[in-house]
């Protein structure tokens, strides 16, 4: 199964195209691919119930040892330093990428493979460019004793030790970032507008992966300081989402980037974006983060405040284009009632999915509200999402403010649910 390997050097039994047939060590018994899968299943993420930390590229050289392995791939940064041990095409071949960028690499040996699932409980952050450091992230895992590394391990440790001493061929800096041009701008509701900026024909955006976000650097309204905050894409504007984008004029052959972005009047940066005229530009980095895979979940759940609406549509987009039936619980949190998102798109999934079922909740709801008032709370939760069953394939997805990740993402593992909280 190709979502087995994840590293360079991994062959793929039957695999075809770059990376097939590559070099295997010998792996001491206990450190087969299944043992790796049993090991991980039940550990706990290094960064469970905070935001994930970004780490520069000056923080990422540090961890660049057998001992202390740290690498990054597509915006993700993964601690592989236990997995070298389990890795079939050897430590050597991790050493390839350790403290730097190995999306290129793990691209040419074996794009095919999903590396997200397989080193979920690996992630310690966000890969940010240039800088130095002030998180004082540690490594999340540790290599076993040296007594008990395998005799492949050590020889390959001779190997690389001899060939630091070479000149080392330059890694990928992330300098990729490119100055898009605002086209258009359509406002929401009050506060909140869809930005949309024409896209580079490089093709960095076309293979975008469900919940993957970037960063927008814009100058300061208010002072000549540059700015910069993450935000996630507007994807797969299907069915009645589609019609976010009817009032464009699209023009041949170019691609757009969407943003849905809520102005804050205290913001550093959402104040900036909203003051953008059509023709300015705004400096976005390439596509950052784990994506998420969908295609085994029966059962899906959705709670988000404001604009945390953002990564769920594409979801929704990607619902609707499989036609796979399933079950899907939605619960849309927010202040008032003009706060609000989209909200006949939501209700418009029903026809769209199936078996949907859409709830709002007001923290400040107006006397004729026939929705839930106050916050949402254990008994809401149990009442308004299925039930988790342990032989259902089920996730709970939860995009909001911090504070709200972390009550809301407590309260849905605390019940049973499995959760992926959007940072």
């Amino acid at each position: 199964d190709g979502r087995l390997g994840v590293m360079a050097g991994l062959a793929v039994p039957g695999a075809k195209g770059a990376g097939a047939g590559r070099r295997q060590v010998a792996l001491k018994p206990g450190r087969s691919l299944n043992h790796w899968i049993n090991l991980m299943r039940d550990r706990p993420s290094p960064i469970a119930g905070r935001r994930a930390p970004r780490i520069t590229l000056d923080e990422l050289a540090k961890h660049d040892k057998y001992d202390d392995l740290w690498m990054a791939i597509r915006g993700a940064v993964f601690d592989v330093t236990e997995y070298v041990e389990y890795h079939p095409g050897g430590g050597a071949e991790l050493m390839r990428a350790a403290g730097a960028d190995g999306t290129a690499l793990f691209a040419e040996i074996h794009p095919w493979v999903n590396y997200q699932a397989f080193l979920e409980k690996n992630f310690v952050g966000y890969l940010i460019p240039g800088g130095t450091a002030t998180l004082g992230v540690g490594a999340a895992m540790r290599a076993p004793p040296k007594s008990s590394a395998t005799a492949s391990t050590t020889e390959e440790s001779k190997k690389v030790s001899q060939d630091k001493a070479k000149p080392k061929q330059k890694q990928s800096k992330n300098k990729d970032d490119s100055d898009l041009e605002l086209c258009h701008k359509r406002k929401i509701n009050h506060d909140t507008s869809v930005l949309t900026f024409r896209m580079p024909d490089d093709g960095r955006y076309t293979s975008l992966e469900l919940g993957q976000h970037v960063r927008i650097c814009v100058q300061s309204v208010t002072s000549r300081v540059v700015d910069q905050r993450d935000y996630t894409i507007l994807q797969l504007l299907e069915g009645p989402f589609a019609s976010l984008l009817d009032d464009i004029e699209f023009e041949e052959d170019m691609q757009y980037l969407h943003f849905l972005i809520k102005q804050y009047p205290q913001g550093s940066v959402s104040p900036s974006l909203h003051a953008l005229q059509q023709g300015q530009e705004v400096r976005i980095s390439s596509p950052i983060g784990l994506g998420i895979q969908i295609e085994s979940l029966d059962k899906l759940g959705f709670i988000f405040g404001g604009t945390g609406i953002t990564p769920m549509v594409g979801i929704f987009g990607a619902l609707i284009r499989s036609s796979k039936s399933c079950t899907v619980d939605i619960i849309s949190c927010n202040r008032e009632e003009t706060d609000i998102l989209l909200r006949d798109e939501l209700m418009a999934l029903k026809e769209k999915l199936g078996d949907t079922r859409v709830t709002f909740v007001l923290s400040q709801p107006p006397v004729n509200w026939s929705g839930i008032a106050g916050r949402v709370g254990d008994s809401v939760l149990r009442e308004h999402l299925f039930f988790p069953e342990p032989e259902v394939n089920s996730k709970v997805f939860v995009c909001g403010r911090p504070s709200f990740n972390l009550a809301v993402g407590s309260m849905l593992k605390a019940i049973g649910h499995r959760v992926h909280v959007f940072e």
